[in-house]
C-alpha cells in the first residue's frame, strides 16, 4: 500500500494531474486508486451543471421543470417512451464546447470521463437495475470516416463506475441517415424512423440503458427505445453527456 502511494506521488510529480477539459492542475490527492489523471476540475464541474437548478426526473434537463409537473415540456413529445434519463448538464456553454470536442478523434479520454460522471449520476438516482448498456450506434461509413465513436467510449466510463455490462452490438442501423443536427425536429424524427434494428444480443425482459453524446429533439432516443421495447425489453433508460434545452 505504501509503495503504491509513493509511486502515485512520483507519477503526479512528473506528470501532474490536469483537468481533461481545461487543463488546469488538479489538487493533489492521496487517493491513487481513483484514476484521476484525466479527471475534471471543480470549476468545470460547476460550469457543466447547476446542482441548485431543478432537473426533469425523466430526461435530466435542468431549469425546464414546471411547478408540480412530473416531466418537462421536452419530454411530452410523442414517442419519448424511455422511463428515466440522466445528463451531465444542458447542451450549452463549456459543456457544449467539450461535447463537440469529445466527438473528434483523439479525445477518447474526455468521452470516458463523461461516462464516469454519468455512471455516478445513475447510481445517485438509484438507476442501478441496468442489465445491459448499449451505445446509440453510428453507421459503419461514418465511423470509418471519423475513426471514433464517442457513445461507445462513454459506455466504457459508465461501466467502469457502475459495473454494468456493455453490448455495443445490440443496436444497428438499417440504413445510412442524414446528420440530425442539420434537420428540424419533424425531419429528425422522420430521418431515423425505422432506421434501427436489433443486432446481437437478447433484450427480452431486460432493463437496457441507451447511451448517446447529446439528446436534443429526442428522435434518436425515441427510435432506440421503441426498437428495444418491440424486441421485448422490460424498460429503457437514457444517459447522455448533454441534454438540449431548446424547443424547436
Amino acid at each position: 500500500m505504501v509503495r503504491k502511494l509513493l509511486e502515485h506521488r512520483f507519477v503526479s510529480l512528473v506528470f501532474p494531474d490536469r483537468c481533461c477539459s481545461c487543463d488546469r492542475l488538479l489538487p493533489d490527492s492521496d487517493d491513487f486508486r481513483a484514476g484521476r489523471l484525466a479527471d475534471f476540475c471543480q470549476f468545470c464541474l460547476e460550469q457543466f451543471s447547476d446542482p441548485q437548478s431543478p432537473s426533469c426526473p425523466k430526461c435530466g434537463v435542468q431549469g425546464k421543470l414546471e411547478v408540480g409537473a412530473d416531466d418537462c415540456a421536452l419530454c411530452r413529445r410523442p414517442g419519448l417512451c424511455f422511463v428515466r434519463g440522466v445528463a451531465v448538464g444542458n447542451y450549452r456553454g463549456i459543456l457544449k464546447q467539450q461535447v463537440l470536442r469529445m466527438k473528434r478523434e483523439g479525445n477518447e479520454i474526455l468521452a470516458f470521463q463523461f461516462g464516469r460522471l454519468l455512471g455516478e449520476a445513475l447510481l445517485n438516482n438509484n438507476l442501478n437495475d441496468v442489465d445491459t448498456v448499449v451505445p446509440v450506434p453510428t453507421h459503419w461509413w461514418r465511423r470509418f470516416k471519423t475513426g471514433f465513436h464517442a457513445a461507445d467510449i462513454i459506455c466504457d466510463g459508465i461501466r467502469q463506475k457502475t459495473g454494468f455490462k456493455k453490448n455495443n452490438r445490440l443496436l444497428r442501423y438499417t440504413r445510412r441517415t442524414s446528420k440530425q443536427g442539420k434537420l428540424t425536429t419533424a425531419q429528425r424524427f422522420a430521418n431515423v424512423d425505422g432506421a434501427l434494428r436489433i443486432g446481437r444480443g437478447i433484450v427480452k425482459g431486460k432493463t437496457v440503458l441507451v447511451v448517446d453524446d447529446v439528446m436534443t429533439s429526442g428522435a434518436t432516443a425515441a427510435q432506440a427505445t421503441q426498437t428495444l421495447l418491440a424486441a421485448g425489453a422490460n424498460r429503457v433508460y437514457m444517459a447522455v453527456a448533454a441534454r438540449g434545452a431548446g424547443l424547436s
